[in-house]
């Protein structure tokens, strides 16, 4: 082509197209035809094709650059534009700023860009989209007709990247809403599932801005499905069912942190509570009965009005901080009651009342109000229903709650002293006992100027009616009507147990022990252990039961009863001369002899020889030994007679007048070393079991002896 841009001979591929004298062509060229071959620039300039000169609009409204293939478009009909080793660029512009620049697909046609010939070089195929004078922080815009869509796809397996190829700075997917519109990323696709990933293991964030930023999952009929592999479902209304699941875990590590502090968040303690972890510490436990705190529980310090801590439904009633370390209780918005920083009690939250006064009660309805004290007693002796250490009740302390707010009953006080009462109507008549002790209803309510008596029971000594009151001393009644008919004069009897020595005893040193025992009267010293044991005496003395079985006289006295509790079998009874006799009426004892108990066993040579040496005598007691009697004076003057010692060696109460057989131990023990031991009080004493297996041993020696004359005669 020559200066005046004509064509010059005919042309064959490739068609090369420049300028001869370095002066631009602006000689309007309207079509160029390339038949066979490529329309190239051969010298790094740019190729223009402008036809906006041209006479008549080629083939359509618009201005165009047509390729064909005889006149019609070809399955396989290219348009390429190629450079060399550098960067190729095709640049299109309008006439004015404000309007676009385009490429696109006829109607009816789809537009492809891209690479032909990818090898495994590291060229990939790829558009570049600039702003405004290849600014890169401009604004590149892909766009399309309203209504339309841009698709951004691969064809096969091939991936569609959105990146940044410099390197270590962020790569930003910005949708952008216009105006009212909103910006929307729709994944779809009708046969497969759409995922949104991150293929590192890098974290995926989602973050909202100034509004709330939700998931919309209203038109899901699926499921949300989580790394774990977990799945949540989705209501039909949209939504994440919750709780979210996770594994067990623990407030060290709880399922639900953050990352930047992962051992503080939320966790499963059991299957019924889950707990607040702070800094790997449980803090809070939420139950399905209640709320437990690990911590310090603080609120806010609210107001009368609205108490920080409230009930549900009741929103005004509470309790809150009156001030600094000051509670407050308020009702129905109204403060009631304050607790203040000395302990003190606040009515109205202020009122502290006043030294002395006292909280009364303004009755159902009514608050509570300080008023000044009544004169109620400060010390137990101010008691309507107490006497405590009055004139004539010296050292003395009597209860008696059944008296009604009036000054407890007694009889006419002389000189009582110490003396302890507890109990309706107890010391009822008393006037100068001493050091007497009573509790229970009515107990020795008929004493008057007896001593020194321990009464626990309702009604014990209690004196029926009719029967002499006065002077009982030394007492002890410890049962419900235990010595309940005790008379004038009675001394040092002890009965324990429910209606013991219950009848109108007058007699002395009489002990029982077991409900209903002992109906003596007038004995004295009789031991009666058991239930209803000893009930058959009355006026005898120095008698023993122990057990169910009573002694055969009543009257009789030095008598002793060993039986079972219901009294069968009976085991020893004894006499007043000193005699027992066993149950079965045997005359020696039982002894244990099983040979599985010993060991060593031989046949004993003590026989015939020792036996004769023993020397059988008779004899009498030596005259019985005199008690030495000390004779002691109470405080009420009465004699008490103690037994310190004996004159004399016959300490035994042994008889001396009837003549006796038997051994004497000194000469036995030389015979007998065995049989003879010395007891508390150095006296020998001699057991004869020993002499009874020699007498055995000495007649079988006679006997062999026997047996040998008769068969020698």
């Amino acid at each position: 082509m020559g200066a005046a841009g004509e064509m010059s001979g005919p042309s064959r591929p490739p068609l090369r197209v420049r300028d001869t004298d370095s002066v631009p062509n602006v000689i309007p060229v309207n079509t160029i035809i390339v038949s066979d071959g490529d329309l190239v620039d051969d010298g790094g300039a740019t190729v223009t094709i402008d036809t906006t000169g041209a006479a008549t609009t080629p083939a359509g409204s618009d201005t165009e650059i047509q390729f064909n293939d005889g006149g019609a478009f070809g399955a396989s009909s290219q348009l390429k534009y190629q450079t060399g080793a550098s960067l190729g660029r095709m640049e299109m512009a309008t006439g004015s700023s404000a309007t676009l620049a385009e490429i696109r697909a006829m109607s009816g046609h789809g537009l492809k860009m891209g690479s032909s010939d990818v090898t495994a070089s590291a060229i990939r195929s790829y558009i570049d989209l600039y702003g405004e004078n290849d600014a890169p922080s401009g604004v590149a815009i892909i766009s399309t007709a309203t209504g339309g869509t841009v698709w951004i796809k691969t064809t096969g397996t091939g991936a569609t990247e959105i990146g940044n190829e410099t390197t270590n700075q962020d790569t930003t997917l910005q949708v952008a809403g216009n105006g009212t519109g909103k910006p929307i990323i729709n994944l779809k696709n009708d046969t497969m599932a759409a995922s949104l990933e991150v293929t590192t293991d890098e974290e995926l964030s989602i973050k909202g801005g100034t509004d709330l930023f939700k998931f919309d999952v209203s038109s899901a009929t699926g499921a949300m499905t989580f790394p774990d592999g977990t799945t949540q479902n989705t209501a039909a209304t949209g939504g994440v069912t919750f709780p979210l699941e996770g594994d067990d875990d623990s407030a060290a590590a709880p399922n639900y942190s953050w990352s930047s502090a992962t051992n503080s968040g939320l966790f499963r303690l059991t299957g019924t509570t889950i707990g607040i972890a702070v800094a790997g510490s449980a803090a809070m436990y939420f139950q399905s009965s209640k709320v437990e705190a690990n911590k310090r529980f603080e609120v806010l310090a609210g107001t009368a009005a609205a108490p920080s801590l409230m009930f549900g439904g009741d929103n005004d009633t509470g309790l809150y901080s009156l001030a600094a370390n000051k509670i407050g209780l308020t009702t129905g918005g109204v403060v009631r009651l304050g607790i203040g920083d000395a302990g003190d009690i606040l009515v109205g939250g202020t009122a502290a009342g006043t030294d002395g006064q006292v909280l009364t009660s303004g009755g159902a309805g009514a608050a509570v109000a300080w008023e000044d004290a009544g004169g109620g007693a400060t010390e137990l002796s101010g008691l309507s229903d107490v006497l405590i250490n009055a004139t004539n009740w010296v050292n003395g302390f009597l209860i008696q709650p059944n008296s009604a707010g009036s000054a407890p009953t007694t009889g006419t006080l002389s000189s009582a002293s110490n003396n302890i009462g507890l109990g309706a109507d107890v010391f009822k008549s008393i006037t100068t006992a001493d050091r007497c002790f009573a509790m229970g209803e009515e107990a020795a309510v008929g004493l008057t100027t007896g001593a020194d008596n321990v009464v626990i029971g309702a009604k014990a000594m209690s004196l029926l009616p009719g029967v002499t009151t006065g002077t009982q001393r030394h007492n002890v009644a410890i049962g419900t009507y235990c010595m309940q008919n005790i008379l004038n004069g009675a001394a040092e009897n002890v009965g324990i147990g429910s209606q013991t020595l219950n009848t109108a005893l007058s007699g002395e040193g009489n002990t029982a022990v077991g409900t209903f025992s002992g109906d003596v009267t007038s004995g004295n010293r009789n031991l009666m252990l058991g239930v209803s044991s000893g009930n058959t005496i009355s006026t005898g003395s120095d008698n023993v039961v122990l057990g169910g079985l009573d002694v055969d006289d009543g009257t009789a006295d030095n008598q002793l009863v060993i039986a079972s509790g219901d009294g069968t079998p009976f085991w020893i009874k004894g006499d007043s001369a000193g005699s027992c006799y066993q149950g079965d009426n045997a005359s020696t004892w039982s002894v244990t002899s099983d040979q599985k108990l010993k060991r060593e066993i031989v046949d004993s040579v003590t026989g015939l020889d020792a036996i004769n040496a023993v020397q059988v005598r008779n004899f009498r007691y030596i005259e019985k030994a005199e008690p030495i009697i000390e004779i002691d004076t109470d405080e009420d003057g009465k004699e008490h007679e103690q037994i310190i010692g004996y004159d004399g060696e016959n300490r035994y109460n042994l008889d001396p007048e009837p003549q006796r057989v038997g051994v004497i131990a000194q000469e036995l023990q030389e015979v007998f070393p065995e049989a003879v031991t010395e007891n508390a009080l150095g006296h020998l004493t001699v057991n004869t079991d020993s002499i009874n297996w020699a007498l055995l041993k000495a007649v079988q020696e006679l006997s062999a002896k026997v047996e040998v004359l008769e068969e020698s005669a």
